[in-house]
């Protein structure tokens, strides 16, 4: 790789996946399929309302920078919210529930990728990620959003991923009438 045609940058990177994509596939690829790229029209509109954008999606993820930490957490409330709205619509094994992970981090941009232990906090960490609830929104609490999320620190999760990553994970608890509010995390 040629240094001169990396970039160094601080962004707030947003990781989904889909939980259970697997068993979807098996059932029906064609309706998985169908309501995959349904939902990722609606990943990339509100990524854009949010003043993000989408670097990578490959088969049911979705990878994608903000400049704002603000911006990042407050389109992960969004997209859940939505989610949670069409996925009422359908019969309970035809539901598609993402996972989201949020994380503020340091990156090496290459030709518009990024690379780097910030993503891989934010995408690389399914192992941590799929065992929070799906339709949750995980993220580093160094990733702050001042009155507007309620953060409850995971503590068992958090023992291991500091071994390897030395962060926590937070997820957000959205409120009805804003995207939630900060609550004090345990030490």
């Amino acid at each position: 790789m040629d240094s001169s045609q990396v970039e160094r940058k601080l962004t707030a990177i947003l990781s989904a996946d889909v939980a259970g994509y697997s068993r979807l596939m098996g059932d029906d690829h064609e309706a998985t399929l169908a309501t995959l790229t349904e939902y990722r029209q609606l990943f990339s509109s509100i990524i854009e309302t949010h003043h993000g954008r989408v670097v990578n999606a490959p088969g049911d993820a979705i990878l994608a920078e903000f400049a704002s930490v603000v911006d990042g957490v407050g389109c992960a409330a969004e997209i859940q919210r939505e989610l949670a709205e069409r996925n009422a619509r359908l019969p309970e094994h035809r539901k598609m529930v993402f996972r989201i992970g949020i994380n503020l981090g340091d990156v090496l941009v290459q030709e518009g990728g990024l690379y780097g232990d910030g993503v891989n906090i934010a995408a690389r960490d399914l192992h941590i990620r799929h065992r929070l609830r799906p339709g949750g929104n995980p993220f580093a609490p160094g990733v702050r959003v001042p009155g507007q999320a309620k953060l409850q620190n995971i503590n068992r999760l958090n023992d291991r991923i500091n071994r390897k990553w030395h962060a926590r994970i937070c997820r957000i608890i959205p409120q009805s009438s804003s995207i939630g509010r900060i609550m004090k995390q345990n030490s």
